[in-house]
């Protein structure tokens, strides 16, 4: 990544991609959650994975897209910034991924944009910064397609209103309703010493109404309060 410091310089920020994907299996994520996690590999909608950084957002989002892809095979895709996991190329016998990196801000939206022609089973969108990007998420993860999004948030229910505030500035109020409908999960991770430590929002059949209805109403007490599970380490 490329910046421009004072007095004209240009610094660049160099990360390592590791070759290694993560496994679901060895991230020790609770057994109750990983169970909920591999079951998203079936489901279409949106799946939003908070945190801060370094707390294993992309980790865990990278480790579902690769049992997706070997459990169910398909195609997933990638819009990055920057790529943290090399992903890219077949990673089953029937499950393959195609890779992008975004360069500038604005491409966010053109680039979710292009996903979706390609018809992919899977997109993975991190990290969610700007209007258009959440924009362009919301739409997708109404067109057939699971997309697995990580968003820089506090909490489970600021993970919610992070991507309302960006999605609102393009959508209005329609972005409420279309996440109410169309999540499948939200995981709030905060990485410990002893593992992950997992805040989640998992709407079902009985909770959906209810969940749509704190969406709409704008009330993250609420959500804490009746929706969110947490999910220590296992051991």
């Amino acid at each position: 990544t490329r910046f421009k410091a004072a007095e004209d310089m240009v610094w660049a920020a160099i990360r390592a991609v590791p070759l290694d994907l993560p496994d679901l299996e060895n991230l020790r994520i609770h057994e109750d959650l990983l169970k909920a996690i591999r079951g998203w590999g079936r489901q279409r909608g949106l799946v939003l994975v908070g945190g801060r950084t370094g707390d294993g957002k992309t980790t865990t989002s990278v480790a579902a897209i690769k049992y997706y892809l070997e459990t169910f095979g398909g195609l997933a895709i990638t819009c990055e910034d920057p790529v943290e996991y090399q992903l890219q190329g077949a990673i089953s016998p029937k499950g393959y991924c195609l890779q992008t990196e975004i360069k500038e801000e604005e491409d966010w939206a053109k680039s979710i944009r292009g996903i979706m022609r390609r018809r992919p089973e899977y997109i993975l969108i991190g990290e969610v910064r700007s209007p258009d990007a959440a924009e362009q998420l919301l739409k997708a993860a109404t067109s057939g397609h699971l997309v697995i999004a990580t968003i820089h948030a506090a909490s489970a229910a600021d993970t919610v209103q992070a991507i309302l505030h960006l999605a609102e500035n393009r959508l209005g109020p329609i972005a409420r309703s279309i996440l109410g409908d169309r999540l499948v999960g939200i995981l709030h991770q905060t990485l410990r010493t002893d593992g992950p430590h997992v805040d989640a929002i998992i709407p079902d059949k009985r909770s959906r109404d209810q969940f749509k209805a704190s969406i709409v109403s704008g009330d993250p007490a609420h959500l804490n309060e009746h929706h969110v599970k947490s999910f220590r380490p296992q051991n």
